[in-house]
């Protein structure tokens, strides 16, 4: 799967292998579809350009499902204020089922081509302006 570079960023997203889902509109009945598992999950604008990468881990209310489900739930945001901002741009999302180390390696890498993530190298570079 391939995306443009990021206007945000300006770095092109790596390409995405056929482990990846394809792109899924962020409903409830597609959130609800998605497996308990360990993975790593990506939310799309609507130019389908990647904005956020998040990864889940073993346990409960960690797998998939439950993470992105909590982009969507009602939320008053005082634990986790990135939601806020994220919401409302996130369109899709695709997702993919991998170990936990996987997980984390994969979201480390491609975290870093995504304005949400406020621990990438693009926002570290924009605190220190």
């Amino acid at each position: 799967m391939n995306f443009k570079t990021s206007s945000i960023t300006g770095k092109p997203f790596p390409t995405l292998d056929s482990q990846w889902s394809k792109p899924l509109p962020f409903t409830k009945e597609n959130i609800s579809m998605l497996p308990d598992s360990t993975g790593v999950y990506i939310f799309l604008n609507q130019k389908e350009t990647p904005i956020y990468v998040g990864r889940t881990i073993n346990g409960d209310y960690s797998g998939l499902k439950h993470r992105v489900q909590s982009y969507a739930e009602k939320d008053d945001f005082s634990v986790h204020p990135t939601k806020k901002i994220l919401r409302p741009h996130i369109h899709s999302f695709i997702y993919r089922k991998t170990t936990e180390e996987g997980a984390k390696k994969i979201e480390d890498k491609l975290k870093q081509f995504t304005i949400y993530n406020a621990d990438n190298e693009y926002n570290e570079a924009k605190k220190k302006e």
